[in-house]
């Protein structure tokens, strides 16, 4: 059987995308370390194309956004984050839909055709 004929390939590679594309979201453009305990970053978020600074210390991480508006690339961010999440939701429930309830409810058709047929012989 082909594979692509697959009711959950589809949303299945769709999925597996969508849990990827985390992994190649940042570009890490400079590292600096002031000591062993401190260590300073700068990276690119490539779904916002908005640059970041990170400085990690041995007690917090700080980041915060380069450029003017710092609101506005927080909010950037979240709403990325939101939006791949509620891809994921969306994705899933194709997924159950397709994979667990199209079977369900053919097999409850053809269940209900034999009944019909049972119930008005022609």
């Amino acid at each position: 059987m082909d594979i692509v004929k697959q009711k959950w390939f589809l949303p299945g590679a769709i999925l597996l995308l969508l849990l990827v594309a985390p992994m190649f979201r940042w570009e890490y453009v400079a590292t600096k370390s002031i000591n062993p305990a401190y260590v300073l970053k700068w990276k690119v978020d490539r779904w916002t194309s908005q640059q970041w600074f990170v400085d990690y210390s041995p007690t917090e991480v700080f980041e915060r956004p380069l450029g003017t508006n710092s609101s506005t690339a927080w909010e950037d961010r979240n709403n990325a984050n939101r939006l791949r999440q509620t891809f994921i939701i969306i994705t899933l429930f194709w997924f159950f839909v397709r994979v667990w309830l199209n079977p369900w409810r053919e097999k409850n058709r053809e269940k209900t055709a034999k009944n019909f047929d049972k119930l008005n012989p022609m």
